[in-house]
């Protein structure tokens, strides 16, 4: 079987989330949005994946990069 992993690319508040998703697809990731309090804020956590393979990820969070989230984290 093989382990799932992607690239968190940055939590933020929905108003700004669907600007960053649209951007991140136009580049042809698949993202996801998921959800998660903090204090009493609602954050939306942008994930790109998910990346089958070790090249897939390395290549993933390249283009992340690129595209400018300089803060992502590879999640696994």
């Amino acid at each position: 079987r093989l382990s799932v992993t992607g690239v968190q690319t940055c939590a933020l508040p929905i108003s700004r989330a669907d600007v960053v998703v649209a951007k991140l697809r136009t580049a042809g990731l698949n993202v996801e949005i998921r959800e998660r309090q903090v204090s009493d804020k609602t954050l939306y956590r942008i994930i790109v994946g998910p990346a089958r393979s070790p090249e897939a990820l390395e290549i993933m969070f390249s283009t992340v990069i690129e595209l400018g989230f300089k803060d992502a984290i590879v999640l696994g």
